[in-house]
């Protein structure tokens, strides 16, 4: 792996050692003190993840750092640069690394929010909640096409396009 990465980027000091212990230990330790984690995704699938246990997740959940999990082929030029956000500092950050990622491929990016609609009962109350929901669904557009404006702003280079999706993010990002 070093010796590819090297070839891959030769100008960039690129430092590996062998290190016993649990995969997701060892990298979660390695985090405190790196300014990004990047880890492979093994793409077992989502069940057999799930089932397996996974170290991206465990990584990307306890890391002290941002944590970038690269999956799928490296000459993939194709297709935007897709990143998913919530409003929180951390999704700030993988804003901005899809920003960098989009200008260095020369390609758009896609901002996806997505929410879920909270549950309303099953009685016959339960038809009232549409008008509602469609106020939530305008409220939150609203809010991401402000942040959608502000990233914009920042990177004029860069096509941006927005996706409000309902449903549960990660199932979301996958789809």
């Amino acid at each position: 792996a070093l010796a590819e990465a090297r070839e891959v980027e030769p100008g960039l000091a690129i430092d590996g050692r062998p290190v016993l212990g649990d995969p997701a230990g060892v990298l979660l330790d390695a985090s405190y003190g790196a300014s990004c984690l990047v880890v492979g995704g093994h793409g077992r699938g989502r069940l057999a993840g799930l089932l397996a246990g996974s170290v991206s997740q465990e990584v990307a959940f306890y890391a002290r750092c941002p944590v970038a999990i690269v999956r799928g082929r490296a000459d993939a030029a194709e297709g935007p640069v897709v990143v998913g956000v919530d409003g929180s500092a951390s999704s700030h950050l993988a804003v901005d690394l899809a920003f960098e990622q989009a200008a260095a491929r020369g390609c758009a990016v896609t901002i996806v929010f997505a929410y879920e609609r909270p549950f309303t009962g099953l009685g016959p109350e339960a038809a009232e909640p549409l008008a509602e929901d469609e106020r939530l669904r305008a409220d939150v557009g609203r809010d991401f096409s402000q942040a959608v404006a502000h990233w914009r702003d920042q990177h004029p280079a860069v096509q941006v396009e927005q996706d409000l999706a309902t449903g549960k993010p990660g199932t979301v990002l996958v789809d």
